[in-house]
């Protein structure tokens, strides 16, 4: 018995078999002229047949809404000139008795493993070191009010060695020089090297453990026990504010509010 012959002796299958199959090529039809009809002839045939689907441009309206801006109003004073190509991160460490920005404690934010003071650092000085930039300075906003070893412990002031990361490693420029290749601009806030010199701002044995201070046991074994990964607040997570609130200004993120 031929193919012909079986396909003509089970009428049932076969009815069966267009029954579903026209519904199945209408729908498909259906979809197939929708999709042309609603790009309204911005994409191809071959490009739905290789799955390859084109940027739509939006309609043309008299009521569309302006672009939105990225620019944030700052009260800032509208003689302060940025410089265009001020480099934020060149700089050096200079002690300011006007650090920290707020007492300790009083960061809502902060976790209690950083809370250094609290947990038992009686030296404050590490709060009180600001990163001054090389050819620039930076206006200070008034919004709010209107690792190259691990070990940090008994570290009271930064490293003032330029040397001590000098040449700077491979590894750690990697992300700069990939940044640069890229077409779309992108602003890297690097806070990594200026931070390498900063050991004196870790927790150390200032921290916590399953929510407890260190024992003395502990405290002595600085070296296992001690964090020299986190930081202490205040301290320089402040400074890293400051440099992201200086790239936005340096890129023209703020505006004045002033006249």
């Amino acid at each position: 018995m031929c193919l012909r012959d079986l396909w003509r002796a089970k009428p049932i299958e076969h009815d069966k078999a267009f029954s579903i199959l026209i519904p199945a090529l209408v729908v498909a039809l259906v979809v197939f002229f929708s999709v042309f009809l609603y790009y309204d002839g911005d994409i191809q045939l071959m490009d739905i047949i290789s799955f390859k689907p084109q940027a739509r441009t939006p309609p043309v309206s008299s009521t569309a809404p302006p672009p939105v801006s990225l620019k944030v109003k700052m009260p800032i004073s509208s003689k302060t000139q940025i410089p265009s190509q001020c480099d934020i991160y060149s700089g050096k460490w200079v002690h300011d008795d006007s650090y920290p920005l707020y007492p300790d404690g009083e960061c809502p934010y902060m976790s209690g493993d950083f809370n250094c003071k609290i947990n038992g650092r009686n030296v404050s000085d590490y709060t009180k070191w600001r990163w001054q930039r090389t050819h620039c300075k930076l206006p200070s906003s008034n919004q709010w009010n209107e690792p190259k070893e691990h070990k940090c412990n008994f570290e009271i002031e930064p490293i003032f060695n330029e040397l001590y990361i000098d040449p700077y490693p491979e590894r750690m420029i990697m992300v700069e020089k990939v940044l640069a290749k890229m077409k779309f601009p992108i602003s890297l806030v690097n806070i990594t090297r200026l931070s390498d010199f900063r050991k004196d701002a870790h927790p150390s044995v200032n921290t916590l453990r399953k929510m407890k201070k260190l024992t003395p046991e502990q405290r002595n074994n600085p070296d296992l026990y001690g964090d020299c990964s986190h930081w202490c607040f205040p301290g320089l997570p402040d400074i890293w504010n400051e440099l992201l609130y200086g790239s936005l200004l340096v890129n023209g993120l703020f505006v004045s509010t002033s006249n």
